[in-house]
């Protein structure tokens, strides 16, 4: 393990993390929010929250640029909305 490894990485890297970590957690937080209004949830969200936490935690890993974690951040959301209103189709 070199010296490189143990050296703090930059700022920005920090607040793209803190940033995906947000978002990551507005997205998970979601699907438990239908959950606890309608006493039900469809499998597709438990899948939802399985998926984006796998994603949440390889962008946490891999972070090291910032436009790449907000672009993954801004399509989580997207998928979010997406599956929410196929959700509300549905009902």
């Amino acid at each position: 393990m070199g010296i490189e490894q143990l050296l703090p990485r930059e700022d920005a890297s920090y607040i793209a993390d803190i940033f995906t970590i947000l978002v990551g957690l507005y997205v998970l937080s979601q699907p438990l929010v239908w959950f606890l209004k309608n006493y039900s949830m469809p499998w597709q969200a438990w899948v939802l929250i399985f998926q984006n936490s796998v994603v949440i935690f390889l962008v946490y890993i891999y972070s090291e640029v910032f436009w790449l974690s907000s672009l993954v951040s801004f399509a989580m959301i997207a998928t979010l909305h997406l599956t929410k209103s196929a959700f509300h189709k549905k009902a």
